[in-house]
């Protein structure tokens, strides 16, 4: 998006710049001869034309109008590249990922993954999804959703771990205005068939500027094997 603005203003905008001044310049060679017919001849009653001024004004705004009809796709070109470039997909050097909403229900395609594992405890719920398939890495999708107070702040906190070891852990807070009553998240990662691995879920009422796996006075605080 910054390289297009950049062509716009410094090449674009001159462009146009050029060509409106040349229509005047050329449109005028061509009124004016046109009007010293007209005062040579005395015919009064012919078919005015239009001032070069008028001409330069069209012809600016036929080029604004046709740079606009450019730009619209350009920019949404641009701005899904730039999603794509920036969306995370798992893999070996990056095992793990997280995403928390208080406003979308996580959902994931039911026909490619199985579900393996459910909890449902203190107004917390896990689903452990597993993918279909028979390598040795399997792919693992785990979407949960936690009740909370309407218009209350909230800040959860997840933490993942893989044979006793920490994979990664996040921690986010939520509006004090939200009206949700829900807060959903979903968890991504790949691990070994046979490698055990759990999620465990910290639930604090209010904001927590500072929340780590040694917090030990949750106010709701879950854990899933699988």
């Amino acid at each position: 998006m910054a390289m297009l603005s950049v062509g716009v203003y410094t090449l674009i905008i001159p462009m146009i710049v050029v060509i409106t001044v040349a229509a005047f310049f050329i449109y005028k060679v061509f009124y004016d001869k046109h009007t010293n017919k007209v005062l040579e001849s005395g015919e009064t009653k012919k078919r005015k034309w239009i001032a070069p001024w008028g001409v330069a004004l069209i012809a600016f705004g036929l080029q604004l109008v046709i740079l606009a009809g450019m730009m619209f796709p350009l920019s949404m070109f641009m701005a899904k590249r730039e999603a794509s470039e920036t969306n995370l997909e798992l893999s070996e050097e990056n095992p793990i990922l997280f995403d928390i909403s208080d406003s979308v229900m996580y959902q994931i395609d039911d026909k490619r993954y199985e579900c393996i594992s459910l909890l449902s405890q203190d107004g917390i719920t896990l689903y452990v999804y597993r993918k279909n398939g028979d390598n040795e890495q399997n792919q693992f999708i785990i979407l949960g959703e936690i009740e909370k107070d309407p218009h209350e702040p909230v800040s959860v906190y997840l933490l993942c771990e893989k044979d006793n070891n920490l994979m990664g852990c996040c921690m986010v807070g939520s509006s004090e205005n939200d009206e949700s009553e829900n807060v959903y998240f979903k968890c991504e990662l790949i691990k070994g068939k046979d490698t055990p691995a759990s999620i465990r879920v910290g639930l604090k009422n209010g904001i927590v500027h500072e929340m780590n796996s040694d917090e030990t006075d949750f106010d709701k605080d879950v854990k899933l094997e699988f």
